[in-house]
């Protein structure tokens, strides 16, 4: 049988609340603005847990406070715990029906929003925030009850949620074809970190990609599908995300398609709850058939 903790020998919580926000925003102004005191409340909490410590934590200096070594140290282990806790009774004291999704730019716009009419006429009064990041290999940083994250590959992992299959395919405007330039000596779009896009594409294919070197650089696929269709290249996409386009004669496809990775589900630590719950039963009914 493990052996009971000791009491814990804890410093009250006020007085770090108080040094924290000092050490985190840089004064002591400024942090009984955070909290809403007075900067003579945040000073003498910071006094009270100099006198619990036996230390001092901040240097009086010519226009404000600094860090001692001391306080420098206590700062990171501060905020870690005050971050932890805030966390974790905002788990418990959401409504069940908040539900934060995280995806890349495209994806939501392309594929997640033509189909939330759907959830939310079926759950009316379920909110959801969805944060878009850039790029698809961001997706797992963000914290969310539920991400919707790209994974490279040509077969996804034993253990994926998936939610569909990315096949991309080089696609250029009408203007750039009727040149009759081949492949690869289009100027390429690149959306992608280190352009692995166009060269996964290549060695599937066995087609030569475009001089990567001289590529037109842009930070989303969103972007990435307007400048091909303004003409400025050939880019490189999910052949469902650029539907639209290709359908109404913007784009092109001229090559062959290849699967470059799959979205997955993720599920962060609220997803336990109602809402995220019923998102995710929801995502798998979209799920094309194997």
């Amino acid at each position: 049988m493990t052996a009971p903790h000791a009491t814990r020998r804890l410093p009250p919580l006020n007085a770090v609340r108080a040094f924290e926000a000092a050490g985190r925003l840089g004064g002591f102004t400024a942090a009984a603005r955070d909290l809403g005191v007075s900067q003579g409340a945040v000073s003498r909490q910071i006094g009270i847990l100099e006198r619990w410590l036996g230390q001092r934590l901040f240097d009086r200096v010519t226009g404000g406070v600094r860090l001692t070594a001391a306080g420098a140290s206590l700062l990171p282990a501060a905020t870690e715990a005050l971050d932890g806790l805030e966390r974790a009774a905002g788990r418990l004291t959401r409504d069940p029906w908040d539900i934060d999704v995280a995806a890349s730019v495209t994806l939501a716009m392309r594929w997640l929003m033509p189909r939330l009419p759907a959830f939310q006429s079926a759950h009316p009064h379920a909110r959801l925030k969805i944060a878009s990041v850039p790029h698809d290999d961001d997706v797992s940083g963000e914290v969310a009850d539920v991400r919707l994250r790209f994974q490279r590959g040509d077969t996804p992992d034993a253990d994926a949620h998936v939610l569909r299959m990315d096949r991309s395919g080089p696609l250029a405007a009408p203007g750039l074809i009727s040149r009759g330039q081949p492949l690869r000596t289009l100027r390429p779009i690149i959306a992608s970190r280190n352009a692995w896009d166009w060269t996964v594409w290549s060695a599937r294919t066995g087609i030569a990609a475009p001089d990567l070197s001289h590529g037109l650089i842009l930070d989303t696929d969103e972007a990435a599908l307007q400048a091909g269709r303004a003409g400025l290249g050939v880019v490189l996409a999910d052949l469902d995300f650029a539907a639209p386009e290709c359908a109404a004669g913007h784009l092109t496809q001229i090559g062959p398609a290849a699967t470059m990775g799959y979205y997955v589900i993720e599920c962060g630590s609220g997803a336990e709850r109602l809402g995220p719950r019923r998102f995710v039963a929801w995502l798998d009914t979209l799920v094309a058939p194997a």
